[in-house]
């Protein structure tokens, strides 16, 4: 197979740098990634000097980024099997997903990727499990490694031993096959990682790098100075390759320009594909039919922001042009009176000399075509994202105001597209924890306890492993949360009418219902409230099956 050589035991690393290369050009090509840069410039305020823009390039991004992602996701399992086992299964991975949410910080990665896709047309989450820099699991290396100095080679907070933890990648370090039309098509994925020199000598992980790694000839070493002549602190840094091989399912990790040939850092079967799914998750809100990577939103808008910029800085200049000025027959002034006559001060006397006269000019006058100009592009700009005030989101100009129907048309509208996006985030969402299951069942295989409620409203702490629950099959559905943030006033009043309308009902659990109408009542501190219930006997912590069983009898 290529890439491979001595029958797949040693990795031929001039193919898999060939194809690396092939598939950033590719990248790059397709994306425009030469244009990134002017981008992030726009997105910063950074114009030209002799320009005077109206930056929609910051406007529309900061609009759709919190429209898009998930503030507070949540997650539902439900067993694909009958029975209070699988019930109870289902019941304690629920609880497992939204405490990981919590704990991995997934609200702000999912934040990074809809805002990397704006600028370069796609975003990537990658799953990761214990260590930033373990390529896949490894035994005894589920948590990053400690020397007996007690250095550390890594150092990003929120990564625990033993738990999986997803982080968004810049598209520019992300690369597929060259020439695939969907992200499925390709063979291989690839992270192109960047790493302190001495962080990698001193990671146990790779034992092979500090063996064998040599700087390359022709480069120099860091210089003791910088280009301005002053002390340079720089650290050495190291460019690593990770691939991961969709044919054979192996992860190999490069560092081509500082190792021996065909020496990789790690070259392993890999516990973070599946048959269906690889540890990467891409979102491409806008799609394109001939390659995987869409068209990125400010692509679309780069034009419109341009010609902005031209009116907004011709406006400008009109201004300039159309400042009130003064004519007076010579002598009429002295130059203290023309001073007080340029002042700001309210009931100035000025005096004029006898027979002199003053006259005002207005010398110019801001072109009324340029104002309208400025509405279309905005216009122009808003229809493109999604936020259009015409047929597909603009109201009809007319004295009286928009009507209803068409206040519903526009709301219709305009959130069509951003909940496609949304679902783009869920189905990501979806695959991520998939994929997580799949990992916690291998590697949880020590006793793990959570907190839960029974079924007569007591908490509860319930022991499992990672197997146990491997025995239950399940179906993920992520609850949408409303892009529109709902008051603490809205939250109460909907708990109120709920429980006025659910009290009575048999079919519903009344302690369940008070907790619930409490939680959402400002002041009240609901264990306060609450009868106490008598914890399970025999102690705290009960076992998973013992959990199952009082589901089922309703204990």
């Amino acid at each position: 197979m290529e890439g491979y050589l001595n029958n797949g035991k040693t990795v031929d690393i001039n193919w898999w740098m060939a194809q690396v290369k092939l598939g950033v050009e590719d990248r790059n090509r397709r994306t425009k990634a030469n244009l990134w840069p002017v981008y992030a410039q726009y997105y910063r305020n950074e114009f030209e000097r002799d320009k005077y823009p109206k930056n929609m390039f910051f406007v529309l991004a900061r609009t759709i980024v919190p429209k898009v992602y998930y503030r507070n996701p949540k997650i539902s399992i439900v067993p694909k099997q009958p029975g209070p086992e699988h019930a109870a299964f289902s019941t304690i991975l629920e609880r497992v997903d939204n405490i990981l949410i919590d704990s991995m910080g997934l609200k702000e990665e999912m934040k990074k990727m809809v805002n990397s896709s704006f600028f370069q047309s796609m975003g990537v989450l990658k799953l990761l499990f214990g260590a930033e820099y373990t390529p896949t699991p490894i035994a005894g290396f589920t948590a990053p490694p400690v020397n007996k100095r007690g250095q550390r080679p890594e150092y990003r907070p929120g990564i625990l031993q033993n738990m999986p933890y997803a982080k968004n990648i810049p598209l520019e370090e992300f690369v597929l096959a060259e020439g695939i039309r969907d992200v499925a098509s390709s063979f291989f994925q690839a992270h192109l990682i960047t790493r302190y020199w001495d962080d990698l000598e001193n990671d146990s992980r790779f034992p092979e790098f500090k063996k064998y790694a040599k700087v390359p000839s022709g480069v120099s070493p860091v210089s003791e100075k910088d280009e301005l002549g002053r002390v340079n602190h720089s650290r050495r840094r190291v460019e690593l390759v990770e691939i991961r091989d969709r044919r054979t399912r192996k992860v190999i990790l490069l560092a081509p320009d500082v190792m021996p040939l065909n020496t990789p850092l790690l070259f392993s079967d890999d516990e973070l594909q599946t048959s269906f799914s690889s540890p990467f998750y891409t979102y491409v809100p806008n799609i394109d039919s001939e390659h995987p990577y869409g068209v990125a939103d400010a692509d679309i808008l780069l034009t419109a922001q341009e010609q902005l910029n031209d009116i907004k800085t011709k406006l400008h200049q009109h201004a300039r042009l159309s400042i009130v000025k003064w004519m007076s027959e010579d002598g009429a002034l002295s130059e203290p009176e023309a001073v007080k006559l340029l002042s700001e001060d309210i009931g100035a006397v000025i005096q004029v000399a006898r027979n002199k006269k003053l006259t005002l000019i207005e010398s110019h006058h801001i072109p009324e075509s340029l104002l309208k100009q400025e509405q279309e592009i905005m216009e122009d700009m808003r229809e493109l994202i999604g936020f259009s005030r015409n047929s597909m989101a603009q109201f009809q100009a007319r004295s009286h105001g928009p009507t209803a129907t068409e206040v519903n048309a526009v709301n219709q509208a305009a959130e069509l597209r951003i909940d496609e996006r949304r679902d783009l985030i869920a189905d990501n969402l979806v695959s991520l924890f998939k994929d997580i299951h799949q990992v916690i069942f291998r590697h949880w295989t020590q006793e793990q306890v959570v907190k839960l409620t029974g079924s007569d409203g007591a908490p509860i702490w319930v022991s499992f492993t990672g197997r146990m629950l491997q025995e239950g099959s399940y179906d993920i559905m992520i609850e949408p949360d409303s892009s529109v943030p709902e008051t603490r006033e809205v939250r109460e009043a909907r708990a109120a009418r709920l429980y006025g309308d659910l009290r009575q009902d048999p079919n519903v659990d009344p302690r369940k219902l008070t907790a619930y109408r409490l939680h959402e009542t400002p002041g009240v501190a609901m264990d306060d409230l609450m009868l106490v219930q008598e914890a399970p006997a025999g102690g705290n912590v009960i076992p998973l099956q013992d959990f199952a069983n009082r589901q089922a009898v309703g204990q």
